[in-house]
C-alpha cells in the first residue's frame, strides 16, 4: 500500500511539473508570435544587459557662427568626460542625427570611453530655451553647411559667438586630431554629402562610423517598410540591395487623389498638408485600404507644395502610367485593374483570363459623346467668350471669298469644296482646342490655353491655325499637380542622397576609416534582408576604402561592458559581406546596450585613426584605457556595503545626469551649463 501511495505521489509531482512546464512554454511562444521585431527589446529582461561602467558626464553649450544661422547661430552642446582617452586630449565624436527633433537630445555615451561627444542641432531646429537659427531645409544645403560649420569649430579653425575656442569652453584636453562623425540612422546621407561637398574645408576627417546607416533615396524617406509603418513593402526583391541596386515591382502601383499618408502630421510641422496616395494595388480593386495594401511615403521641400518622391518611383510612375491609369476614367481604369491581373496571373504561371467575345477592348471609343474615357466633342465657352475665337483671331472675314461665284459644270468637277464660313471655322478650332487640351489639370489647361489663343492670334489662315494646334505639343500624363516630376525629384535629392557621393568620399579622403553597426534585430528598418546594411556596406567596399569593418572588434565591447569575447561576432576587415548570411555578421541582442556597441565602434576608429594599427583580430583593445566610475551611478555589490562620501565629480546641474541605462535615441539630460 505504501509502494503504491507512493507510486501515485510520484506520478503527480511529475504530471504537475509537466503541466507547469508546458504553461511556462506556452506563455513564452505566445509573448514572443505576438511581438513584432522592433518589440523584441522589450521582452529581454534588463538584468541580463551588462552595461558600460558609467562615469560623470558634464557638458557646456555655445553657439557657433554660420551663414544658415544669422542671428546667434547654431546650438552646440559638448559632452566631455572626466578622464580623457589619450595624453593629448579627448578625441572627438561629432553626432550627426537623422531625426532633427532629437538631435540635440540623445547621446552615446561616448564619455564612457574618454571620448568628448558633440550634439548639434540643424538650422531653425532645437528646444526654445536653446535652439539654431535660420530655416530647416529637410537636410539640405543648409544642414550640410550647418554640420561643415560645426566640424571647423572643433577643430579649432574658427570660434563661437562670443570669439572663444573649443579648448576655452572645455576643462580638460581635447585631441583635435582625431575628430570623425557618428551618422546615426538616416543621418548617414547628410554626413556623406557634407564630406563631399566641403572636402576641402574640412580634409582631417578621421572617421565615418555607422549606427545602422540607412543611405540612399529609398531609405529617407523609406519606402521599403519601418517599424513605424503597419505593412511591409513586399514588392521589394529580397536581396536586391546587396546588389547594389533595390529592386522594387511597381506593376501594381497606382494612385489615389483625395487620400492621406499621413494625416496631421504636415500641420503639425507647420507645413501644407498635400493629398494623394501611391499605394500598390494588391486586389485589383482601384482602392486603397490602409490596412493591408502598402503606401509610398515621400518627402518635403520648404516652399514647394508637393510630394516629392525618390527618382526610381517617379521613374516607375512615368515607366507604369499610373496616373493615366488611374485619373484616365472608369474604362482607363477598368483596363488597368484587368492589365495588372493578367500580369499577376502569367507571374504566378496561370493562364490569362479570356477575353469574351462581345467585352470591348480598353481603348475602343463608344459613339455616345458622354463616353467617361474618350473626349466629349463640346465647344468650350471659355475659349469662344464673346464672340467666335476667330473673328477675334482673323478679324473680319472676307466678303469677297465669300461670295459664291458662277462655274461651269467642268470647272465644278475641279473645284474644291466649299471653304467653311466663319461660324464653322470657328467652330472647327473651339473643337481642336477642346479634344488637345482633354485630361489636361483644370490649372495647366487654362494657362495652355492662354498660349495657344496668343498664338492663334498671329495666324493668318484657316489652315495655319489649324497645323498650329496640330503640332502643339501638350503632356497628356493626367500629372497631378501636387507631385514632383523628375527634374525637381532629381535636384532634391542630389542635395540629399548620400549614397551617390560614396565614391567621391572614399576618393577625396584616402585615410577615412569607415565602421558600421548593424545588430540582428534592425532599430528602424524591418525587412528581413537587412538591405540598409547590405546597401552601404557593399557601395562602400566596391570603393575600396582604407578600413572597412561591420562592427566593432569584439574585444573592445568585451573590454568595455567585461563580458566574454566569444560572445561577439568577429568580422573580417576589407572583406565582402555575405549577404545570404547576413544575420551571422550582425550583432545580437540581449547582451549589452546598442549604445555600446558604438562606443566600442568609436574607440576602435580613433585608437587606429591614432596609432595607425590596422591589425586584426587584437588580443586586446590599442588604447590601454579604464574610465573612472561616477559613484553616483554604480550599483553596489549586495555582500558589499557602499563606500561612504565618494565625490568623483559632479554636472554643472544637480540631478540632470543620465542614466548609462538609457538606449540611444532617447532623451539625454546630461548635465550641460551654457557658457554666455
Amino acid at each position: 500500500m505504501a509502494s503504491n501511495r507512493k507510486k501515485k505521489e510520484t506520478r503527480k509531482t511529475a504530471m504537475v511539473l509537466a503541466i507547469s512546464l508546458l504553461m511556462v512554454l506556452t506563455g513564452i511562444s505566445a509573448n514572443l508570435s505576438t511581438g513584432s521585431p522592433a518589440e523584441a527589446r522589450t521582452l529581454l529582461p534588463e538584468a541580463v544587459l551588462k552595461k558600460p561602467v558609467p562615469v560623470v558626464e558634464e557638458s557646456v553649450s555655445t553657439y557657433v557662427p554660420s551663414s544658415v544661422a544669422p542671428d546667434n547661430g547654431i546650438a552646440v552642446n559638448i559632452i566631455f568626460p572626466e578622464k580623457v582617452r589619450y595624453k593629448a586630449g579627448a578625441p572627438i565624436a561629432i553626432v550627426v542625427s537623422g531625426n532633427e527633433s532629437t538631435s540635440l537630445s540623445m547621446s552615446m555615451h561616448a564619455a564612457n570611453c574618454g571620448i568628448a561627444e558633440v550634439r548639434f542641432a540643424y538650422p531653425g531646429c532645437g528646444i526654445r530655451q536653446f535652439h539654431s537659427d535660420g530655416i530647416f531645409d529637410n537636410f539640405g544645403e543648409s544642414c550640410s553647411t550647418a554640420l561643415k560649420d560645426v566640424i571647423l569649430f572643433m577643430r579649432g579653425e574658427t570660434n563661437d559667438y562670443k570669439g572663444r575656442s573649443v579648448k576655452d569652453l572645455i576643462p580638460v584636453k581635447l585631441d583635435q586630431s582625431v575628430l570623425g562623425l557618428v551618422a546615426w540612422e538616416t543621418g548617414a546621407n547628410i554626413a556623406l554629402v557634407t564630406l563631399a561637398k566641403h572636402q576641402e574645408k574640412i580634409p582631417f576627417v578621421s572617421y565615418l562610423a555607422f549606427f545602422e546607416g540607412a543611405a540612399g533615396c529609398m531609405f529617407a524617406p523609406d519606402n521599403l517598410g519601418t517599424v513605424k509603418d503597419m505593412l511591409l513593402n513586399r514588392h521589394y526583391r529580397e536581396g536586391s540591395a546587396a546588389a547594389g541596386q533595390i529592386l522594387v515591382d511597381y506593376r501594381k502601383l497606382m494612385y489615389v487623389q483625395n487620400a492621406h499618408r499621413h494625416p496631421g502630421v504636415a500641420k503639425k510641422r507647420g507645413e501644407t498638408e498635400l493629398k494623394g496616395v501611391l499605394y500598390f494595388d494588391e486586389n485589383n480593386n482601384n482602392t486603397w485600404d490602409e490596412a493591408s495594401e502598402y503606401a509610398l511615403n515621400f518627402a518635403s521641400e520648404v516652399g514647394l507644395d508637393k510630394q516629392i518622391y525618390a527618382p526610381p518611383i517617379v521613374e516607375a510612375l512615368i515607366r507604369h502610367k499610373v496616373f493615366e491609369r488611374t485619373m484616365g476614367g472608369a474604362a482607363a481604369r477598368a483596363a488597368a485593374a484587368a492589365s495588372r491581373k493578367a500580369d499577376s496571373q502569367k507571374a504566378d504561371g496561370q493562364k490569362p483570363d479570356a477575353q469574351k467575345p462581345n467585352a470591348q477592348k480598353p481603348n475602343a471609343q463608344k459613339p455616345d459623346a458622354q463616353n467617361s474615357n474618350g473626349p466629349k466633342v463640346e465647344e468650350p465657352k471659355t475659349l469662344t467668350a464673346k464672340g467666335s475665337p476667330l473673328k477675334r483671331f482673323f478679324g473680319k472675314p472676307d466678303a469677297k471669298k465669300s461670295e459664291p461665284q458662277a462655274t461651269t459644270d467642268a470647272e465644278a468637277d475641279k473645284k474644291p469644296k466649299k471653304p467653311l464660313s466663319q461660324k464653322e471655322q470657328d467652330a472647327a478650332i473651339a473643337k481642336m482646342l477642346t479634344e488637345k487640351l482633354f485630361g489636361v489639370q483644370d490649372e495647366e489647361k487654362k494657362i495652355l490655353s492662354e498660349k495657344i489663343k496668343n498664338r492663334l492670334a498671329t495666324c493668318k489662315t484657316f489652315e495655319e491655325a489649324q497645323q498650329v494646334i496640330n503640332n502643339w505639343k501638350v503632356d497628356k500624363t493626367k500629372w497631378p499637380t501636387t507631385i514632383a516630376k523628375m527634374p525637381t525629384s532629381k535636384a532634391y535629392f542630389e542635395a540629399r542622397d548620400g549614397a551617390i557621393y560614396i565614391k567621391d568620399v572614399v576618393a577625396a579622403y584616402p585615410k577615412m576609416l569607415f565602421g558600421l553597426f548593424g545588430a540582428r534585430v534592425a532599430h528602424t528598418q524591418r525587412q528581413p534582408d537587412h538591405p540598409h546594411i547590405a546597401y552601404l556596406y557593399n557601395k562602400l567596399f566596391e570603393c575600396k576604402p582604407k578600413w572597412l569593418r561591420l562592427n566593432p572588434e569584439p574585444v573592445y565591447v568585451s573590454t568595455i561592458c567585461k563580458m566574454n569575447i566569444n560572445n561577439f561576432s568577429s568580422n573580417k576587415p576589407n572583406s565582402s559581406l555575405d549577404a545570404a548570411n547576413i544575420v551571422e555578421h550582425l550583432a545580437p541582442l540581449g547582451l549589452v546596450p546598442e549604445y555600446a556597441y558604438m562606443d566600442a565602434l568609436v574607440a576602435e576608429l580613433s585608437d587606429r585613426a591614432k596609432s595607425g594599427n590596422f591589425k586584426s583580430p587584437l588580443a586586446t583593445m590599442l588604447s590601454d584605457y579604464t574610465p573612472i566610475p561616477d559613484p553616483r551611478k554604480v550599483e553596489p555589490k549586495p555582500e558589499t556595503k557602499s563606500a561612504e562620501g565618494g565625490q568623483g565629480g559632479s554636472t554643472k546641474e544637480a540631478g540632470s545626469e543620465k542614466s548609462a541605462t538609457e538606449q540611444p535615441g532617447t532623451e539625454s539630460k546630461t548635465g550641460s551649463k551654457f557658457i554666455p
